[in-house]
C-alpha cells in the first residue's frame, strides 16, 4: 500500500461540540443498543481481536443492508477509537492523550452493536464501550475520509506535525436538552462539497463525566473506576451494494467449514462496484489487492464476482496520453477527493469526482494474466464475450479498454528487448505529475526496496508472465490481433531468464559471519541458522539500484516467480532454499515467512531500514505465504522438473505450510515477531500511538482457496 504523508487544511463546520444528539433516534437508551434500528435485510457480524488485556485492538464489523460499519477501539497507552464506512471511504475518530499506564478498551461485556438509521438520510453504528482508565484527555479527531484519518496518525502522531487551522474544533459546553447529566461529546462535520455529513456522539453512562477546561477536552470516571461510554458514528454518503452471501464462492458451506473468518472478511470487503482492499486503512479500490486476490481466489469465486473485480479494474484504466492503458492504483474519493478538486482549476461541477493514482508500475502487468487466467477457465471462456462487450465510463467497451493495457505492457517491454542491460529493465517511474517518486510495486516504498528502482518481481515475474498472457489474449476473437501476438511471442523470448541480473552470491564463510552477527544483535539464537548455511548463499536480490547493481536483501518474491512464471531448475531450488534455512539465513521463523531479510548485506544500513517495526521489514506478511504456497503447488504439477528439484520444493512446501498453521486463520495484513529468550515469538505489528496492521486484508482471505497440499 502505499502511504501518503500529506494531510490537507480541513474545514471543519462545528466540528467537536459538548452537546446532546441533533435527533432522538441517534441515541438509544443507556444500557441498550438500538436494535432493528436499519433496514430488515442480511446481517453481517464478526469481530477480530489482536493481542489480549490492556494491549488489544478490537475490530468490530457490522453490515446491515446498506449500512456497512468497521469500529475499532485500541487499548494500550494510546487509546483511539474508530469508525469507517465502506460508503466513500468516510469515517470519524478520535484520539487520547497518552495514559501513563496500559489501560483496557473496548466493547461492554456482551452489549450488542447496533445498527443506527436517521430520518435525514444518516446512518451508522453504536456501542457501549469502557476503559479502566481513570481519566482521558483528547488528544485530537478528525470527521471526513478514512484517507485524511490515516494522515493524522502519520502527520501529528508520528511525526508530531501541528494539526491545520481548520482542523481545530470549536467547542460548547451545552448539556443534553432537559437533562441535568454530564453533557454529551457530540462531532459533526459538514464535508468540503457541502451536502455530505460525519457525525460521532459520545454519550457518558454510568456516572462517567465529560469536563472541558479552554480547548481541554476530558472523560472522567465514575465511582466504579471505569470509563463507560456510548459512541454512535452516522454518515450519509451513497452506500456500496454488497453481495448476499450466497453469491460469493461456489460452495459456501464447505468454506462456512472450513475457513468461516475469511469468508466473513470476503463478505464486508467485496461489493458490486468494486472490492475494498482492507479495513480500516485502506477502504477502497486498490487495483494490485484486487487482481491478486482474483488470481489467488479464482477457484472458489463465482464468476459475476471475478467479473466485477476484473470490471472494475478495467473501468479504471488510464484513457489517454502516458497513462493509456495503466491500472489505477487506488482512489482518492469522497470528502479526500473533493479537498483535492476545491482548489482545481477548473474546478468539477461534482467535488467528490474521484481521483486515480497512476503511480505504480507493477499493477499494469498484473491486469493481463488474471484476465486471460479467468478467460482459460471454462465458465470465463463461455461468458468472456458478453463480459468485453461492456463498457467503461468513458464509453470503450472492456474490450477496448483490455486492449489499451496489453500495448502498454508491449510498449514497457520493448526497450529492454532492444538492448538488454541491467538498466533496460521496467524502472519505477522516477517522477509522477513532475514530482520525484519513490514508489512502484507492492513494497511501496524507496525503503521497502532497499531504495533500489529495478523490482525483481516486476522484472522478473510480472513481464514476463504479462507478455505470455498478452499472446494468449491478442489471439481472442474479441481482441484479435496476429501481429501484437507475435510481437508479445518475441518480447516473451527476449525477457526470458532476465533474473540473472538480481542473482547474489556470498561464499559460505561470509555468510556464516554475517548470520551470525545479525543473530546475536537481534537476541536470537544463532546455532541453527549458522549450521543452516552448508556451502556458499546464493539469492535474488530484491531489487536493482539506478546502476543496476544488485540490492543485496533477501525476499519472498519468489511468489511471483512461482505463481505467474515457468523458471528454471536452478532458479527454483535456490529460492527454496530461502524458504528452508531459517531466519536470519533465511526468510522461515517459527511464526511465518518473512518479506525481506538484509542479514546477508554488504551494506550495513540496509539492516537499519528492514527491521521488525517496518511495514516491508522482517514481517510476515498473510498473503504472500498464500501465494508461495499456491505458487509451489503449481510448479509442483509441472512434468519438465527434475526429481531433486521437486524433491526440494516439497519440503519447502512442508516448511511453508508449518509456519502457515501458526495463524492460517487470520485475516489480517500482517504481523512481525520479537526475540525473548533467544527464540522468535509472534507480536502484532503496532507502532504505538500511530498505525496497525488492518485487521481484514482483501488478499489474507485467500486461504479460502490455497489449502494445504493431501
Amino acid at each position: 500500500m502505499a502511504r501518503n504523508r500529506l494531510i490537507f487544511p480541513l474545514e471543519f463546520a462545528g466540528l467537536l461540540l459538548l452537546a446532546g444528539c441533533s435527533s432522538d433516534d441517534a441515541q438509544a437508551p443507556p444500557n441498550e443498543a438500538p436494535e432493528n434500528a436499519c433496514d430488515a435485510a442480511e446481517v453481517l457480524q464478526f469481530q477480530e481481536t489482536d493481542g489480549d488485556g490492556e494491549t488489544a485492538i478490537e475490530n468490530h464489523f457490522y453490515r446491515q443492508g446498506p449500512m456497512a460499519a468497521h469500529m475499532l477501539a485500541r487499548a494500550g497507552r494510546s487509546l483511539r477509537l474508530l469508525f469507517a464506512f465502506p460508503a466513500s471511504n468516510q469515517g470519524a475518530g478520535i484520539w487520547f492523550e497518552d495514559v501513563a499506564s496500559p489501560a483496557q478498551f473496548g466493547v461492554t461485556g456482551d452489549s450488542k452493536l447496533g445498527c443506527v438509521k436517521r430520518g435525514d438520510g444518516m446512518r451508522g453504528l453504536s456501542a457501549h464501550l469502557r476503559s479502566n482508565a481513570t481519566s482521558l484527555k483528547v488528544h485530537g479527531s478528525v470527521l471526513g475520509n478514512v484517507r485524511s484519518l490515516r494522515d493524522y496518525g502519520y502527520n501529528n502522531l508520528k511525526f508530531k506535525e501541528p494539526i491545520p487551522v481548520g482542523m481545530i474544533p470549536e467547542m460548547s459546553t451545552t448539556p443534553p436538552p432537559g437533562s441535568t447529566s454530564s453533557p454529551s461529546l457530540l462531532l459533526r462535520r459538514t464535508m468540503t462539497d457541502g451536502r455530505h455529513h460525519v457525525e460521532l456522539s459520545i454519550v457518558p453512562e454510568d456516572g462517567t463525566t465529560i469536563t472541558m477546561q479552554g480547548s481541554d477536552v476530558t472523560f472522567a470516571a465514575g465511582a466504579h473506576g471505569e470509563i463507560r461510554i456510548f459512541a454512535t458514528a452516522l454518515a450519509d454518503d451513497a452506500p456500496v451494494t454488497p453481495y448476499a452471501h450466497s453469491e460469493l464462492v461456489k460452495d459456501e458451506e464447505t468454506a462456512k467449514r472450513d475457513n468461516p473468518r475469511a469468508l466473513q472478511a470476503l463478505s464486508f470487503l467485496a461489493y458490486k462496484e468494486k472490492f475494498m482492499a482492507g479495513s480500516w486503512r485502506f477502504l477502497t479500490y486498490f487495483g494490485r489487492d484486487t487482481m491478486l486476490s482474483l488470481g489467488m481466489l479464482m477457484p472458489v469465486l463465482q464468476a459475476p464476482l471475478i467479473e466485477s473485480g476484473i470490471g472494475s479494474v478495467l473501468d479504471r484504466l488510464g484513457t489517454a496520453g502516458a497513462e493509456s492503458g495503466d491500472v489505477a492504483h487506488e482512489e482518492a474519493i469522497g470528502d479526500y477527493a473533493a479537498l483535492t478538486n476545491v482548489t482545481a482549476t477548473p474546478r468539477p461541477a461534482d467535488l467528490e469526482q474521484p481521483l486515480l493514482d497512476y503511480k505504480m508500475i507493477d499493477d499494469d502487468f498484473e491486469l493481463a494474466p488474471i484476465a486471460a487466467a479467468y478467460f482459460d477457465t471454462p465458465e470465463g471462456s463461455a461468458r468472456a464475450a458478453a463480459f468485453l462487450s461492456k463498457r467503461t465510463p468513458s464509453g470503450a467497451t472492456y474490450a477496448e479498454a483490455l486492449k489499451r493495457n496489453l500495448a502498454l505492457v508491449l510498449q514497457h517491454a520493448q526497450p529492454y528487448a532492444d538492448q538488454p542491460s541491467a538498466t533496460t529493465l521496467v524502472k519505477i517511474r522516477d517522477t509522477v505529475n513532475g514530482q520525484k517518486n519513490n514508489v512502484g510495486n507492492w513494497r511501496d516504498s524507496d525503503n521497502g526496496l532497499g531504495l533500489g528502482r529495478f523490482a525483481f518481481d516486476v522484472n522478473a515475474a510480472l513481464v514476463p508472465a504479462a507478455l505470455a498472457a498478452a499472446k494468449k489474449l491478442y489471439a481472442r476473437p474479441e481482441i484479435a490481433d496476429a501481429a501484437a501476438a507475435a510481437k508479445a511471442e518475441q518480447l516473451g523470448v527476449a525477457w526470458k531468464g532476465v533474473e540473472k541480473y538480481f542473482k547474489v552470491t556470498l561464499p559460505a564463510a561470509n555468510a556464516k559471519q554475517r548470520v551470525d552477527d545479525y543473530a546475536r544483535l537481534a537476541q536470537i539464537d544463532p546455532k541453527a541458522p549458522t549450521d543452516s548455511v552448508k556451502g556458499d548463499v546464493t539469492y535474488y536480490a530484491l531489487s536493482l539500484g539506478a546502476d543496476g547493481k544488485p540490492v543485496e536483501v533477501m525476499h519472498s518474491d519468489s511468489s511471483f516467480m512461482f505463481f505467474f512464471t515457468d523458471p528454471s531448475a536452478e532458479y527454483l531450488e535456490s529460492a527454496a532454499d530461502d524458504l528452508l534455512r531459517p531466519f536470519p539465513a533465511g526468510l522461515l521463523t517459527p511464526v511465518g515467512v518473512v518479506v525481506a531479510n538484509a542479514a546477508l548485506a554488504t551494506d550495513p544500513a540496509l539492516q537499519a531500514i528492514f527491521t521488525p517495526r517496518d511495514y516491508h521489514g522482517t514481517v510476515i506478511w498473510s498473503w504472500q505465504q498464500a501465494m508461495l504456497a499456491a505458487g509451489l503447488r503449481r510448479q509442483l504439477a509441472r512434468a519438465d522438473l527434475g526429481a531433486p528439484t521437486k524433491e526440494k520444493l516439497r519440503a519447502a512446501e512442508a516448511a511453508l505450510w508449518a509456519a502457515i498453521a501458526v495463524r492460517r486463520g487470520t485475516t489480517g495484513e500482517l504481523w512481525s515477531f520479537a526475540a525473548k529468550n533467544g527464540a522468535i515469538e509472534y507480536a502484532p505489528f503496532v507502532i504505538p500511538g500511530v498505525d496497525e496492521s488492518n485487521a481484514v486484508q482483501l488478499w489474507s482471505t485467500v486461504y479460502l482457496a490455497v489449502k494445504p497440499p493431501r
